[in-house]
């Protein structure tokens, strides 16, 4: 009876500890996308003067955040960090061309205002 109750604890320690096992470098790309698309949801909102002066404020701490995430990936050895930037590079590529096209538009929209 015991040695059923520890087999079975042994098993779900493991399936446990399997399932919280995620890269660094991967909750860091992540966080990184999640970010820039956070940046683009800000610049999307911006219809006037009045909203490119307030995006600052929202984007100001996102901006630092990035800046982290880059330091952190430096402390990534290289063939992890090429391995995971390729793995997601198409989430990068689509999250930093909808903030192009953010920012784009919101210069766009309030360029005439004063």
């Amino acid at each position: 009876m015991a040695r059923i109750f520890l087999n079975a604890f042994c098993g779900l320690s493991l399936i446990v500890l399997l399932s919280g096992c995620t890269k660094v470098e991967d909750k860091l790309i992540k966080e990184e996308i999640v970010t820039l698309n956070k940046i683009a949801e800000a610049f999307e909102g911006v219809n006037t003067k009045a909203d490119m002066d307030n995006v600052a404020t929202t984007v100001a701490p996102l901006t630092k955040r990035l800046g982290e995430i880059k330091e952190q990936m430096k402390s990534v050895p290289d063939p992890a960090r090429n391995a995971v930037v390729a793995a997601h590079q198409g989430q990068l590529d689509a999250a930093m061309e909808r903030l192009k096209n953010a920012k784009q538009k919101a210069y766009e929209k309030t360029k005439d205002q004063q």
